[in-house]
């Protein structure tokens, strides 16, 4: 049986208000950098120090990608025992129980010692923190760390190819392993860093530079040379929404009168600007289908 795993409305909620403000913090900051996947500077000097390259490996398994933040909190035995419960689950009110157990887990974990610094002040002041602990504090700070970041980017690049491809990283890193360049050449814009720290696509770029293929090296070039976003997204928090919900499997499961109600209580345009017609949400939905519509009309 083909699973659509998803949550149920308030634990959807729940885990949208716990995650879109750094989301969302990310993707304006790329905007203002005219569209261009560029992380933010105090993320940059962060995966600088913590020294993270290896969370692109997350992109080849879904179910690896969307438990790893639990792995920062819990015990290697606690989280075997989450797969092999994973494992026995048969039907999809099953598995939006288990999701529904997983997310109300997340909330309750204590993440008031993790927090993305958005300005050079609040990261120097993080520095003086660490520097402050002892050396086996540090080193956990650091192993929780490492794995927070790892998976809130991995996340965020997940559901960005879901909102302008169409398909999640995990979906287009599997279709170029089994020889879509099309798909290679898709995940590569959204994150470039898969081109040297995930060895089948550092293997085929330098298979297609030794053999002089021009046709795949164009293809690669165009998608290299053009800003994911181009100003394309007009309602940058909604559209992530979507996707976030899309991820989730709920988007085409809600009636639009319950999306509004799922984005007025997650906090979707912060409270001075609630969305309030259903007529709204049905337009803008319509733009973000037709949208990754023609993404998917580029790639055939």
């Amino acid at each position: 049986m083909d699973l659509k795993p998803k949550p149920d409305i308030e634990h959807a909620i729940k885990y949208l208000q716990c995650i879109i403000p750094d989301l969302d913090w990310i993707l304006v900051s790329m905007q203002s950098k005219g569209g261009w996947m560029v992380l933010p500077p105090t993320i940059q000097r962060a995966f600088q120090n913590l020294k993270i390259k290896n969370y692109v490996e997350l992109y080849l398994d879904e179910k690896k990608l969307n438990c790893f933040g639990f792995s920062a909190f819990l015990t290697p035995d606690a989280i075997n025992e989450l797969n092999q419960e994973l494992g026995k689950i048969t039907t999809e009110e099953e598995q939006t129980a288990f999701l529904n157990e997983l997310i109300g887990h997340l909330i309750s974990l204590d993440f008031d010692g993790f927090h993305i610094p958005k300005t050079d002040a609040e990261f120097e002041s993080a520095c003086r923190i660490f520097e402050a602990l002892s050396p086996e504090d540090q080193a956990e700070e650091i192993r929780v760390s490492q794995i927070i970041w790892m998976s809130l980017l991995s996340n965020f690049y997940n559901y960005m190819a879901l909102m302008v491809h169409g398909q999640k990283m995990t979906a287009l890193v599997q279709q170029a392993i089994a020889g879509d360049d099309t798909a290679f050449c898709l995940a590569v814009q959204i994150d470039r860093t898969i081109l040297t720290n995930l060895p089948y696509f550092k293997e085929r770029s330098e298979r297609a530079q030794l053999a002089g293929d021009a046709d795949f090296l164009d293809k690669l070039a165009y998608r290299i040379a053009n800003p994911v976003l181009r100003g394309k997204i007009r309602f940058h928090s909604l559209w992530l929404t979507f996707a976030l919900l899309d991820g989730m499997n709920l988007l085409d499961t809600l009636s639009h009168s319950e999306l509004l109600y799922v984005c007025d209580s997650a906090g979707v345009g912060g409270y001075n600007n609630r969305i309030e017609e259903v007529g709204y949400i049905s337009k803008r939905l319509a733009e973000y289908r037709k949208f990754q519509s023609r993404a998917k009309k580029s790639r055939q």
